[in-house]
Parts: structure tokens; sequence; C-alpha cells
């Protein structure tokens, strides 16, 4: 078993590169996580470039991994499959938001959490790191890029029973500071 030349290595970069083009894109459109580990991403990269290279080998008809090798390192023809990866990712990246990613918004939870709703005087339910659920009204917050804080008015600490129901609440004065980081959750409740 012999080591890879550097022939088959820049084949190897030549191969990855236009599923790595469509996976960079498909991310973008799509809103999907672009923290995967590596090794994720070297599997995305290998099935955008199986599904880019398979019709190009058939439509070409070529039977050898040296006919390969010589057909793409011609440069029209990688242009060409560069330009595939693109459409492959625009295309998968807009199927998969319009079919799952719909409702899903870039951008910081925060800012856009209280963006959308009239947030002064709204109620919301807010669970923290701790598991503990308060619920109350919101009288100031705090939107900015740094963690920020949310002043509840008439907060009311709720303990709930196994199966999701209100076992026990107590209301806990007239106003309560919790900063976001503590946060885990706050969800609008519309009265």
């Amino acid at each position: 078993m012999s080591l890879l030349s550097v022939d088959d290595l820049g084949f190897v970069f030549v191969f990855f590169l236009p599923g790595y083009l469509a996976l960079i894109i498909y991310q973008k459109l799509s809103l999907s996580d672009p923290l995967q580990k590596d090794l994720d991403k070297i599997g995305w990269c290998l099935f955008f470039s199986t599904l880019l290279y398979m019709p190009y080998v058939m439509y070409y008809n070529l039977n050898t991994f040296d006919d390969i090798k010589n057909s793409i390192y011609v440069f029209s023809n990688f242009l060409y499959i560069m330009f595939c990866g693109i459409v492959l990712g625009c295309i998968s990246g807009i199927l998969v938001y319009a079919t799952f990613r719909k409702n899903i918004i870039m951008g910081g939870a925060w800012n856009h959490f209280f963006e959308n709703i009239p947030y002064t005087g709204a109620w919301v339910s807010i669970t923290t790191k701790g598991k503990k659920e308060y619920l109350g009204k919101i009288s100031k917050v705090s939107r900015s890029r740094i963690k920020g804080n949310l002043i509840l008015i008439e907060p009311v600490i709720m303990l709930r029973d196994n199966m999701g129901g209100v076992e026990y609440h107590q209301e806990l004065g007239r106003s309560m500071l919790i900063l976001e980081s503590e946060i885990e959750s706050v969800v609008y409740v519309d009265e």
C-alpha cells in the first residue's frame, strides 16, 4: 500500500471543494447549524460532492479514476462543477428553509422576541437555568449585544407537578430583576 501522491491529494481537494461550497451555501440559506463538528462537515461535503460528480461521471462516461481526474483538471470542467455546486447549495438550502424552517429567523433570540411583542406590560413565563418558573408582567428589558436584564412586575413563582399542571404558586412581591444569563426560556403568555 502506498501513500497518496501530490496529484492524488490535489484531486481529493478538487473533489471536496464543490461539495464544501454547496455546504456553505446550504447552511446560510437553510439557517442550519454552522457549528457542526469537523467530521459532520466532511460527511456533508462528501455527500454534496458525490451528488455533483455522479451525473457528471455518468454523462461523460468516465470509467476509471484517472479519466475522472484528467477531466476535472480541465479548468472549464472544474468551473462547471463549481457552478453546479452553487446551484445545488442554493436549491437544497431554499427547499429545506421553505419546507422545514419557515418560522426560523437569524439573529439574537432575545432581541427578536422583544421586538415582536408589545413587551411593556406583556405577560411572560420565564424558566431559569435552575428550573424555576416565574410568571409576571414585563416592566423593563435591556436590548443590546451584551447580556441584559429583565424586570418583572407582580412576579409569581410556579411549581409544576409531573404532568405539567400548576401545583403551587406564590407571589414574590412588587417586582423582580432577572439577568439574561440566568434565563433558559421566555414564553409570551397571551391573555
